[in-house]
């Protein structure tokens, strides 16, 4: 009798985030990698995407040039109609889903939601719940009587108390469907991101927790009071069920068990990688003069700096710097350009650019097709965050020959070795006298960006993809939680 393949469920929720930032892109790469290796033949693997349970291999490929999975065939654009009823479900109540979607019919599930009807239901058993536990049932109140938004914004700003949000996050209520995964069906659970821990529950089935910094231990003020408590709750929790855990890095490893006092072997560092098919240097004048013109970039040389536009990445310093460099070190044939989305707590960036609006430029969200030739068109990549679980835009840059100037904290010294420009991350004086360094000294970019880019071929996804799966075998066959892998990384 064949005996049964292991099962393997992955808490995926990331890949229904239409943006893209550094947790999805782990998860998109991660998964596209683990189909190529041994273990996907061996094993039986599904996803949990929020609330779908999806077999790995359905998982859609990613399109050239980008990141992500191609789009699953299906409806054209949404209508005004669509977008309309999307945008009002994150007012209703949790407990009022269930009674209002089971009055839908079938036809508008499809048509105006873009779901089947059984997709949609919500379990009454909610409504008990809500009766007998009081946490959850002060909760609905609240929201039967607030629109969620300004639920979330009380929170945010300390108005409501942790012992009333603790308990809905470990329940599940905030959460706008019905949890269709049973974790007890599998052998092991991969939770990718600490902070979605409330879409599996609580379970006795063997986890492994991927942990791409502690953000809320290491830098609170940066990050907003929602971050800092899902992640805290997520890996509190994970700590108490037994869970072991992936760190992205060996300075994240080391934070985990000093923060925790976890036994060594509970933490194992699998760094991540960097895809080559998707970033590599770019030589062609004309797709780099194209990927310019489409995000406004004079042809000029650039410095450039990329990430989401929050305290934490140190842009106001960056800026600091290069008005320094300007005014100080007299370096005045450069711009500066500062590419990604708006995250919070931006408007100071925005004032200090615009001191600088004629050598600053913004260029807002790259897209991943454009992401090489960017890279490759600038002269130098600044990347002084103050913290970094990881550092995605630091290896991108590195992969498509980028000399690189870097903040040296956290993770950033092991993942660029000797391949850049270290700098103390709260001194705008030395980021400056780096970059003059760099752009300056005859032949210092060029052969930094030669080391950069052999440095980089030592973070592949077929390699974080090969030590991921022999960690869930060894955790699988009883062998213990995962010891600490061999890498790349000083």
């Amino acid at each position: 009798m064949t005996p049964a393949r292991p099962r393997l469920l992955i808490e995926a929720s990331k890949l229904a985030d239409e943006g893209m930032d550094g947790i999805k892109r782990y998860v998109v790469e991660l998964l596209q990698a683990l189909r190529e290796t041994p273990l996907a033949q061996r094993w039986e693997i599904d996803l949990l995407i929020r609330d779908r349970v999806v077999p790995l291999a359905e998982l859609p490929a990613p399109r050239a040039g980008t990141a992500g999975p191609a789009p699953a065939a299906g409806p054209g654009p949404a209508s005004a109609a669509q977008r309309l009823l999307r945008g009002l479900d994150p007012l209703v109540p949790p407990i009022l889903l269930g009674p209002i979607r089971w009055l839908v019919p079938a036809w508008a599930a499809r048509r105006f939601l873009g779901k089947e009807k059984s997709e949609l239901n919500v379990p009454g058993a909610q409504v008990s719940l809500a009766v007998r536990l009081l946490p959850p049932a002060l909760y609905a109140a609240l929201q039967a009587c607030l629109p969620r938004r300004l639920v979330l914004a009380l929170w945010e700003r300390g108005r409501l108390p942790r012992r009333l949000v603790l308990p809905l996050w470990e329940r599940g209520w905030l959460l706008r469907f019905q949890r269709r995964a049973d974790p007890e069906a599998y052998d092991l659970v991969h939770l990718t991101l600490p902070n979605n821990g409330h879409y599996l529950g609580a379970t006795r089935t063997p986890v492994l927790v991927t942990v791409h910094d502690l953000c809320h231990l290491a830098c609170p003020e940066y990050q907003t009071r929602a971050s800092n408590l899902t992640l805290s709750v997520g890996l509190d929790r994970a700590v108490e069920m037994g869970a072991s855990f992936l760190a992205v890095s060996e300075a994240t490893r080391q934070q985990m068990l000093r923060a925790y006092g976890l036994d060594p072997s509970r933490v194992a560092t699998v760094p991540s990688g960097c895809r080559e098919g998707l970033f590599h240097p770019v030589f062609d004048p004309g797709r780099r003069a194209e990927a310019r013109r489409r995000y406004g970039l004079p042809e000029v040389p650039f410095l450039l700096t990329l990430s989401t536009l929050e305290p934490r990445k140190n842009l106001v310093g960056t800026v600091r710097a290069f008005e320094i460099l300007r005014a100080e070190f007299g370096v005045d044939d450069v711009i500066l350009v500062i590419a990604g989305p708006r995250g919070w707590k931006s408007g100071e960036l925005m004032r200090a650019v615009a001191r600088n609006r004629e050598r600053i430029h913004l260029p807002g969200f790259i897209d991943d097709a454009d992401l090489a030739a960017i890279y490759s068109s600038a002269a130098g990549f600044v990347y002084a965050s103050h913290y970094e679980g990881f550092g995605f835009p630091l290896l991108e840059a590195m992969r498509c020959g980028a000399a690189v100037v870097y903040g040296d904290n956290s993770s950033m010294p092991e993942l660029v070795g000797d391949a850049g420009l270290p700098v103390d991350s709260r001194d705008p004086r030395a980021i400056a006298r780096q970059l003059q360094r760099l752009l300056r000294e005859e032949g210092l970019a060029r052969e930094l960006g030669r080391r950069a880019l052999a440095r980089s071929k030592e973070f592949t996804w077929q390699r974080t993809a090969a030590d991921t799966a022999r960690v869930y075998e060894r955790r699988v066959r009883g062998a213990g939680a995962p010891e600490r892998q061999k890498t790349g990384t000083s």
